[in-house]
């Protein structure tokens, strides 16, 4: 049987003010090398202009040796996707497996505030695919802001935005800061030297710093939208039991029952019902490795004051990233997380932490 073709949603401005070239070209290029068929969306479907300085054919380019973006440029087949491009309201985001967000100045003029913009990513975000936006275009994420507050982001910085305004003498003004509106979003935003290569990925979530960052940036979106992480950390103990000495991410979360129930209806919901549909969740068989229910005893030895818990889980993931994409899927919330209501306080407590082999 054929395998489903995967699909990128590329999001890129279409406003006069433009795109940065290689922020479209190599994210492109990343994806389409490994089988990842692409179509590209603007606001207003009106195809899209890039800043001169970003082409590497124009006199003063600031990326003269951008060979990928020179590439695609022979190609007419590529550069009509950049003049007849599709239109974002018209877009159907179940059709695609990851987005990436261009940025370029034209970024902070029509991708926010935008309702399109909003609809796309809100359908990623419930459905744990991968998110990318680049540069200027970070800023499009602050039309989520629930989805982002908290996360580590980065994007073109303050400090590159007033360089640059600086550099073109008034001839270009940012109406929206990405880092700014970012922040007061309540995103965490992080960032290197201004033209420093720099790329954050939190789970499903991948932002780049800049167009220098744009190669790197599309590789980290491939491993997201394939759940992959290239380099794998092992550990130098336990090696023998697990085979392979793989760290892996503990998540142990202490539970107290529903108010309405008491320990012997707790327990007898939490292993006869919970369970059962635990284990036959799809984001569960996806991202949990290992599943352990851990009840507590009803009397402890004399001095001895108990924590106010009845009960413990212990989840196992491959990372955090496998934590965060299981705890933001649509499966999770609409799912898992109903039914935890009906047999505990749904105020857990959470402690994360990876096994040190002690004795054995």
């Amino acid at each position: 049987m054929k395998s489903k073709t995967r699909k990128a949603l590329f999001i890129v401005t279409g406003s006069e003010k433009g795109t940065w070239l290689s922020e479209v070209t190599h994210p492109y290029w990343h994806l389409v090398e490994r089988g990842v068929e692409v179509d590209i969306f603007t606001p207003d479907g009106n195809g899209i202009v890039w800043d001169p300085l970003s082409d590497p054919e124009t006199r003063g380019s600031h990326e003269p040796d951008d060979l990928v973006s020179k590439g695609f440029k022979t190609d007419a087949t590529l550069l009509s996707k950049l003049s007849t491009t599709l239109t974002l309201k018209d877009a159907d985001p179940d059709s695609y497996d990851v987005v990436h967000i261009a940025g370029g100045l034209g970024a902070t003029y029509d991708l926010y505030p935008n309702e399109d913009v909003a609809r796309v990513l809100e359908h990623f975000w419930a459905n744990g695919k991968a998110i990318g936006a680049l540069c200027h275009g970070v800023i499009a994420l602050a039309n989520n802001p629930d989805r982002i507050r908290g996360r580590r982001v980065t994007g073109y910085t303050l400090v590159e935005d007033k360089i640059y305004e600086k550099a073109m003498a008034g001839k270009v003004k940012v109406p929206h800061y990405p880092q700014t509106v970012l922040e007061e979003a309540g995103a965490v935003f992080e960032g290197v030297e201004p033209e420093g290569q720099y790329v954050v990925r939190e789970g499903m979530l991948v932002t780049g710093q800049n167009q220098f960052s744009a190669s790197d940036y599309g590789l980290v979106l491939y491993h997201a939208m394939n759940h992959y992480e290239p380099v794998v950390e092992y550990a130098d103990h336990g090696a023998g039991k697990s085979g392979n000495g793989k760290k892996m991410l503990k998540v142990d979360i202490l539970i107290r029952r529903n108010p309405k129930m008491t320990h012997e209806q707790f327990v007898g919901y939490w292993r006869d019902n919970h369970a059962k549909l635990f284990v036959q969740q799809p984001v569960v068989k996806q991202y949990v490795r290992r599943y352990i229910q851990s009840r507590t005893v009803p009397v402890v030895p004399k001095g001895i004051t108990a924590a106010n818990y009845d009960g413990l889980a212990e989840l196992w993931f491959d990372n955090m990233d496998g934590f965060r994409s299981y705890l933001d899927s649509e499966n999770y919330r609409d799912v898992i997380h109903v039914d935890e209501l009906n047999f505990n306080d749904g105020k857990p407590d959470l402690l994360f932490s990876e096994e040190i082999m002690i004795m054995d």
